[in-house]
């Protein structure tokens, strides 16, 4: 939730930015999968373990688009 929450301000700011979505098999979980989401911005993770992110495979990254003042 805080990758979603820190696009949200991002947004509000007309900074764009991508929120990227993983799952990664966990033995220790009741179904198996562990997931997981990061925010970047720039090519950089600003939000969510960066190195924890290696594990798991990326299943969809949702970019937040800006749009230009009128």
């Amino acid at each position: 939730m805080q990758a979603v929450a820190g696009a949200a301000l991002l947004r509000r700011r007309r900074i764009p930015a991508h929120v990227h979505f993983g799952v990664a098999k966990d033995p220790t979980q009741p179904d198996g999968l562990a997931a997981h989401a990061w925010l970047s911005c720039a090519g950089r993770v600003l939000l969510g373990d960066g190195a924890q992110r290696e594990r798991f495979a990326v299943v969809g990254v949702y970019g937040v688009c800006v749009r230009e003042r009128a």
